[in-house]
């Protein structure tokens, strides 16, 4: 089957939180996306096995994936090497895809770098005509992408371009979501984990700090004020960006609305952590975006 987009992720969930939105985009453009997951994240603190591969093909049916399969590469330990590569190899010229997407070049977790690596490399030799690849017993011809692209995850990266997933973003959060073990579940037992935990857990820095500080600590609350306003700023240049790019409408009171996101934000935030769940966020967030839909163009 030949592809338009083929995705490798490092792991399960990968190809969802770091480009999901892009693929249901292109899906929806008529276009057909693969995903090629690494591993099955064995190592994974919650779930099973048995659970992610459930949940990644669930992942796919959301996104209308035109294939998903698995390379069953040792999670935590695959490597840059020959034998790696040629799986790499393999799985691109089967599918011949124009474009690639690959883990971020660097990242909090090491997988992500190395399977960057793996599939820039891999990418490369799979259209190398000299290394002989086959699948069940059929030789496979030479096929280079014509371009690969990294998309960013846990750790921030200065992006060199940027998809605009409005029309899909529920899309991607609903394919997020079919990876129910990995999140935040207040009845789940297992051990939480980096993404698990509640976003309200140790509250906001800020407003800890702009609460500590009031009229006791006279220097602290200057760094709170000067950190509010530089929030602020940011926001306003952000709306100033989408009325230039033609995201939003002409005229809005930017000021205003960076203060109700921030109001917004830091009041959900104390009643979620005073309530010990995300609720509060959660329902924030949807207002947030509601707001946000009301002045977009």
């Amino acid at each position: 089957m030949k592809l338009d987009i083929l995705v490798f992720g490092a792991h399960p969930d990968d190809a969802e939180l770091g480009c999901g939105g892009t693929i249901a985009l292109h899906v929806k453009a008529g276009h057909k996306v693969g995903v090629v997951d690494l591993t099955r994240g064995e190592l994974g603190t919650r779930g099973s096995v048995q659970t992610r591969d459930a949940e990644a093909a669930e992942a796919a049916r959301v996104l209308g994936l035109a294939a998903r399969e698995n390379l069953n590469l040792p999670d935590g330990f695959f490597e840059n090497t020959k034998a790696h590569q040629l799986e790499i190899v393999k799985a691109v010229r089967k599918y011949q895809p124009t474009i690639v997407l690959a883990n971020a070049r660097y990242d909090r977790h090491p997988d992500h770098g190395r399977g960057s690596d793996l599939a820039y490399e891999g990418c490369f030799l799979a259209g190398l005509a000299k290394i002989e690849t086959s699948i069940d017993g059929v030789a496979q011809k030479p096929w280079r992408p014509r371009a690969l692209y990294h998309y960013v995850q846990s750790q921030f990266i200065t992006p060199d371009f940027v998809v605009d997933i409005s029309d899909t973003w529920e899309t991607k959060i609903a394919s997020i979501r079919a990876y129910r073990s990995q999140f935040f579940d207040p009845n789940s037992k297992e051990p939480e984990t980096y993404i698990s935990n509640p976003p309200i857990k140790g509250g906001c820095p800020l407003l800890n700090a702009s609460t500590e500080a009031d009229d006791a600590h006279p220097v602290l609350r200057k760094q709170a004020v000067s950190i509010l306003n530089t929030l602020r700023d940011s926001i306003i240049t952000m709306l100033d960006n989408g009325v230039k790019y033609g995201q939003l409408k002409p005229g809005i009171e930017k000021e205003y609305y960076a203060s109700i996101i921030i109001a917004t934000l830091e009041g959900a935030i104390m009643m979620s952590k005073l309530r010990g769940n995300n609720e509060d966020i959660t329902l924030a967030t949807r207002h947030l975006e509601t707001v946000i839909r009301d002045i977009s163009i």
